[in-house]
């Protein structure tokens, strides 16, 4: 192999990648389909995908201004929603560090040129935060950490994505009646996502709190002592907020009267002290 065969393997890969957008354009999608199976197909190695996305990357950042601007608006939707959303749909997380990288660059340069795309990219990266099941090639949480680097960086380069994620989470918190495990993995990384995302502290302890309140009224229709359900899911939710550091102080509220004669079965004096958050954080 002579130096100049990496420069020949790049430049094939741009013009597979021109060809399939121009394919896009003039309504014949076959070159544009196979590109798009690409990030879908188990078959295609982690060097495959990564030129892939390093040639989708060049065109959206790297060309000069007169053909910058041509090949952005190709990438917009919806007309190429379906490549976008099939390479942020690639399972990605497990995969070497260089092509994490790579990936990770290319949602940030689409993200900067295509604002339309970031909340489905962020909806996505939000879903593993709240994955508990075994994963084959690496452990979970070292998953989860891939996860909070691209969303860091995306927020780095897109900082009105603070207001969509703020949306996202919410909307993204797993059903009351989820298993917990999914609810603590995923309140633990709103906890860890504070650290980068400083401004939205406040909203995300805020909801936590909300949802343990919910969660803790949900009874389980399947258990024949629901009474053993509140108690654990009361300890559980108390325990993560206690390990909370949000550089606030966390200092014992007493639920609204009309809250507690709405509960069924009320909470107890013994359950609000157990609940360490205070509606208003008090900075340190």
């Amino acid at each position: 192999m002579t130096a100049s065969d990496p420069d020949l393997a790049k430049q094939l890969y741009k013009a597979n990648v021109k060809v399939a957008i121009n394919d896009r354009i003039s309504g014949s999608s076959s070159k544009y389909d196979e590109l798009c199976a690409k990030f879908t197909s188990p078959d295609s190695s982690a060097i495959e995908l990564s030129q892939y996305l390093t040639a989708l990357t060049h065109f959206v950042t790297y060309l000069p201004t007169h053909e910058l601007s041509l090949i952005c608006s190709r990438l917009e939707a919806p007309q190429f929603t379906s490549l976008v959303r099939a390479i942020v749909s690639l399972n990605w997380l497990a995969y070497p560090p260089a092509l994490l990288q790579v990936y990770v660059q290319f949602l940030c340069s689409l993200a900067t040129a295509q604002t339309t795309y970031l909340p489905m990219m962020l909806k996505q990266l939000l879903a593993e935060l709240a994955e508990t099941a075994p994963s084959p090639n690496a452990m979970r949480t070292d998953l989860q950490l891939n996860a909070h680097w691209a969303i860091q960086h995306l927020l780095d380069v897109v900082p009105s994505g603070s207001s969509i994620l703020h949306r996202l989470i919410r909307e993204s918190f797993p059903h009351p009646t989820a298993d917990r495990r999914e609810q603590i993995s995923y309140v633990f990384n709103l906890i860890r996502m504070g650290h980068y995302a400083e401004n939205l502290k406040g909203e995300i302890l805020s909801l936590c709190v909300q949802r343990a309140v919910q969660i803790d009224v949900c009874p389980d229709l399947n258990s024949s002592d629901n009474r053993f359900k509140f108690s654990l899911s009361w300890i559980d939710w108390t325990m993560i907020l206690k390990r909370s550091s949000f550089g606030v102080n966390l200092r014992a509220w007493s639920i609204p009267p009309k809250m507690i004669s709405t509960r069924n079965p009320p909470i107890s004096t013994t359950q609000q002290k157990h609940l360490l958050v205070s509606w208003t954080l008090i900075p340190l």
